[in-house]
Parts: structure tokens; C-alpha cells; sequence
């Protein structure tokens, strides 16, 4: 399985968008491929560079329903030895709910692998974020 969603308190809640081996073209949720007719949109290239990746990421999330979605503190981050990137998210559920979260994401082997948190700004993303950070700092890819 390429996608995965995990949560402690349920979705609503608190929530961890795993998806892995993008390929290039994929969309950066796994929802469509590109296509000539849509040049445009949130589809993965091999050496995108770290604004691009972090920018496709916003555009999924945005066409899955979330609104005023925006990323703060663009930041290197790694898995191991694999250089990648790691943002701060703000962004409102359909309802106006505030939720908070991080993503992070790396390229390896010319796929695109990334994991994105979202829990409401009031209480969940303070008591969860300084774990999921911890967890996000703690990643490697299997050899």
C-alpha cells in the first residue's frame, strides 16, 4: 500500500497522511495522473525543488476540501541520509475549523515520499506537535 492514514483520537481529531513512492506525474495524494488536457495541478516531478514540493503538497490538500491552506518555516529536514523538507501548515476543515500540522517530504530514488499531520489549532496540534516532530526527526528510509 503507497497510502496510509493513522490517527490517535480519530480523523476529526488528529490525523497522519503517509504517502510513499510517488512516481513522477502521480498526483502528490495519489488521486489522479497527469494528463495533456491538465497540465496543471499537484503532479510530482523527479528534482523538484524544495518550494515546489512543499507547494504541490498545499495544492493537494486543497483540492481535498481544505481551505485558507497556507506553509510556514520551509526548512531542510532529512530521512537519514536523504535530504528532504519539512514545513508548518495552517488551514480550516470545510466547517471553519483552525487545524494546524507539519509536513515533511523527500525525494529518493525518484519517487517522492511524504507525510503530512493536521489536528485543530485549539488543544490537539499543542499537545501532539513536539511527538510528531520528534517522530518526523526520527525517519529513515529502509535499505
Amino acid at each position: 500500500m503507497r497510502q496510509e492514514q493513522w490517527t490517535i483520537d480519530g480523523t476529526p481529531l488528529n490525523q497522519l497522511i503517509v504517502i510513499s513512492r510517488i512516481k513522477p506525474g502521480e498526483h502528490v495524494f495519489l488521486t489522479t495522473r497527469e494528463r495533456r488536457s491538465r497540465p496543471d495541478g499537484p503532479w510530482f516531478r523527479a528534482g523538484m525543488r524544495p518550494d515546489e514540493v512543499r507547494d504541490i503538497i498545499l495544492d493537494g490538500l486543497r483540492q481535498s476540501g481544505w481551505a485558507n491552506v497556507s506553509a510556514r518555516d520551509l526548512r531542510p529536514a532529512s530521512f537519514g541520509n536523504v535530504p528532504g523538507l519539512r514545513f508548518d501548515l495552517d488551514l480550516d476543515n470545510p466547517g471553519g475549523l483552525v487545524y494546524r500540522g507539519l509536513a515533511t517530504a523527500a525525494e529518493r530514488d525518484g519517487r517522492l515520499t511524504v507525510l503530512v499531520w493536521i489536528a485543530p489549532a485549539e488543544h490537539y496540534y499543542g499537545r501532539d506537535v513536539e511527538a510528531v516532530a520528534r517522530m518526523f526527526d526520527s525517519l529513515r528510509f529502509v535499505p
